[in-house]
């Protein structure tokens, strides 16, 4: 499933949760980041009580870590972001 989050986030077909925004501007993470870190994701864990996916092992653009909750749907929806 890693490799689908990676193709969604390639071509582009993501959409970030108001909530993953509110978590950006308080972590002063940006657009980049998140593509950095799904780009260098190493796992993706199925939440199946959220029905949704855990991704860890990326780093953002400056090398920290972070890891971000996405759903799956007709896009790649970035629920939270830590």
């Amino acid at each position: 499933m890693l490799d689908q989050i990676k193709r969604m986030a390639a071509r582009g077909d993501v959409v970030v949760s108001v909530h993953a925004i509110e978590r950006m501007r308080d972590r002063k993470v940006k657009g980049r980041d998140l593509f950095s870190a799904i780009a260098s994701a190493t796992n993706a864990a199925y939440q199946a009580e959220r029905d949704n996916w855990k991704v860890t092992g990326g780093i953002d653009a400056d090398g920290d870590d972070l890891t971000l909750i996405v759903a799956i749907k007709a896009n790649l929806i970035i629920v939270t972001i830590f």
